[in-house]
């Protein structure tokens, strides 16, 4: 896995060299944000001890190497360095992203929302920063969906009263996560599902003479299972952040929606299935890729590093999994 993470990450420096017009020597500086995962995996550490409990990584400490180091594509002696993490499920994307963020005096309370399989969330204030990575399944991304697909060519990705919106405008071959929350979101507002989560039958989305493969993407009621866990572990991380805070939902100044889910997902759609508490209505900014913004800013600023330590020096890291009251939260946010 170290092999073909070196292998992509290789393919992409030979490709900016050669856009550049330089060589591969030339390069001198590479800044590294990901998952705490992915850095174990790209550093050829085993990141087993992550997945068992207690969930402790063999790092989450800022690394420096250089280039030969991981046979990179640069400089040899050009400096590799790695982002630090907040824990196993709270990684250098996560920090990067809340580094970026340029602090504003009309946004004091906020909260950031990185939605995939794992939903990591951040609750900052102006004395602490309380952060949480809920287990959120695999659905918003596609997986375990009858028909679901990631965001690429032919997938479903919006969808309201007048039809759906294909990826590459070709015939629908499946739907991916914002697509699958704009159809839901739909069938909430028409009442074609109950507020337990009950549907009567599938709900057809394109018919066969449609689609690419002349089968018929439709909404069955484990999908349906499968959004209601989805979105109801990222709403009762959000309801456990704002008590360790001691702050009402009504005291947030925004949300911030990160990466590239939460760059295309339609925020109204979000806030009728739950997945956003309509309190937020009008506060919800997406902000993009910002674990490569924090990236980039690390790369090119030197000031940047003391944000992220003053960051990292007063986030305080919420383990969702033994939580007293995780699982009523979870179970009282899975109505629709």
């Amino acid at each position: 896995m170290q092999a073909s993470v070196l292998k992509s990450i290789n393919l992409q420096l030979d490709h900016f060299a050669e856009f550049s017009g330089i060589s591969a020597g030339d390069i001198v500086k590479l800044s590294v944000a990901g998952n705490t995962t992915m850095l174990h995996l790209l550093l050829g550490v085993d990141p087993l001890s992550i997945a068992m409990a207690p969930f402790t990584p063999k790092f989450t400490e800022a690394q420096r190497l250089e280039g030969k180091d991981l046979n990179l594509n640069m400089h040899p002696q050009g400096e590799v360095r790695l982002l630090p993490s907040v824990s196993a499920y709270v990684g250098a994307d996560i920090v990067a992203g809340l580094a970026s963020i340029k602090p504003s005096e009309s946004r004091k309370n906020y909260l950031f929302l990185d939605i995939g399989t794992n939903g990591e969330i951040a609750l900052v204030t102006s004395e602490l920063i309380f952060c949480c990575s809920s287990a959120a399944g695999p659905a918003f991304e596609g997986a375990r969906i009858s028909c679901g697909m990631g965001g690429l060519e032919g997938a479903i990705s919006a969808y309201d009263k007048n039809g759906y919106t294909v990826i590459g405008d070709v015939r629908p071959i499946g739907i991916c996560g914002s697509g699958l929350i704009d159809i839901v979101a739909w069938m909430v507002e028409n009442r074609l599902v109950s507020s337990d989560g009950l549907i009567d039958s599938d709900i057809v989305v394109a018919t066969a003479d449609q689609t690419f493969s002349g089968e018929m993407p439709s909404i069955t009621q484990q999908d349906i299972r499968e959004v209601q866990l989805a979105k109801s572990a990222i709403a009762a991380g959000v309801n456990i952040l704002l008590k360790h805070a001691n702050l009402d939902l009504d005291k947030i100044d925004a949300l911030y929606l990160a990466g590239g889910f939460g760059n295309y997902i339609n925020p109204e759609s979000a806030m009728k299935i739950g997945l956003i508490s309509t309190r937020l209505a009008g506060k919800i900014i997406t902000v993009g890729n910002t674990s490569g913004t924090g990236a980039l800013l690390a790369l090119k600023s030197t000031q940047f590093d003391i944000v992220i330590e003053d960051l990292l020096k007063k986030t305080e890291y919420i383990e969702l999994s033994g939580h007293e009251d995780f699982t009523l939260e979870f179970v009282m946010n899975m109505m629709f």
